[in-house]
């Protein structure tokens, strides 16, 4: 009776355990959930009402962007693969190599701050006048909803 008792209780616990797990991450729905990045950008740019003129110049702007990104990305992967194996492999007398290895990788961060704004200051450029005032408002709300924590539309707009 006390072994059943025992592995009821067993029982009890691994599908408690379990249902935990499966409730953990939130939702199980596919696409993305209202109210991510996602849903808000394109929710902005519906807003926006672009001619197809903007639009062709956002798409070659974007298009243009993702290209530096995607080669100023593989660059930083490539120094910080190079540093961790010079950490792991290096004495306390070839200190230097690594110091020079973190600047490369501080300008690099740098640069793609400087490509993220100045793709931002294109894109306000391409606006008129009355678009620039609606994504104005729209970026303000979204800072009203979002916590300072979890702020991460500063990232992609940096400018209110």
């Amino acid at each position: 009776m006390k072994k059943r008792t025992t592995l009821f209780i067993f029982g009890i616990v691994v599908f408690i355990f379990f249902s935990a797990q499966a409730f953990a991450y939130g939702p199980h729905e596919k696409g993305m959930g209202k109210g991510g990045f996602h849903h808000n950008a394109r929710e902005v740019m519906e807003a926006l009402q672009l001619t197809d003129a903007q639009q062709d110049e956002l798409h070659a702007l974007c298009k243009m962007s993702r290209e530096k990104v995607a080669a100023n990305w593989k660059k930083f992967e490539e120094l910080q693969a190079s540093l961790s194996e010079k950490v792991l492999t290096t004495t306390k007398s070839s200190e230097a190599g690594c110091e020079e290895i973190i600047n490369q990788i501080a300008e690099l961060k740098s640069q793609m701050v400087k490509n993220r704004l100045e793709h931002w200051i294109k894109f306000a450029k391409i606006l008129d006048s009355d678009q620039k005032e609606i994504l104005s408002g729209r970026l303000k709300e979204f800072r009203k909803k979002r916590s300072k924590q979890k702020m991460h539309m500063k990232r992609y707009f940096p400018f209110p």
